[in-house]
């Protein structure tokens, strides 16, 4: 499978990170604690100020809201 490969630009670090809450996926998270991963410009890093994982990677639909899988609604959530 194609990956997208760091550095990203501006755009696409908006995109992921808002996929990491948006998408109703489980998101990325660390290597070494499990913490989700933030993404920056040149890459990922955990979001655990402690931690030094870093992954360079994203698939590349997670950069474009318009290519997000589409899941049904959790009927727990629905009000």
């Amino acid at each position: 499978m194609k990956k997208l490969i760091a550095p990203w630009t501006a755009d696409q670090v908006d995109n992921l990170n808002r996929f990491q809450t948006e998408a109703r996926m489980h998101p990325f998270t660390c290597g070494q604690c499990c913490m989700e991963l933030v993404a920056r410009r040149i890459g990922w890093h955990c979001s655990d100020p402690d931690c030094d994982y870093t992954q360079q990677w994203a698939h590349p639909f997670m950069a474009n809201p318009d290519a997000w899988p589409v899941l049904p609604q959790d009927p727990q959530k629905a009000g």
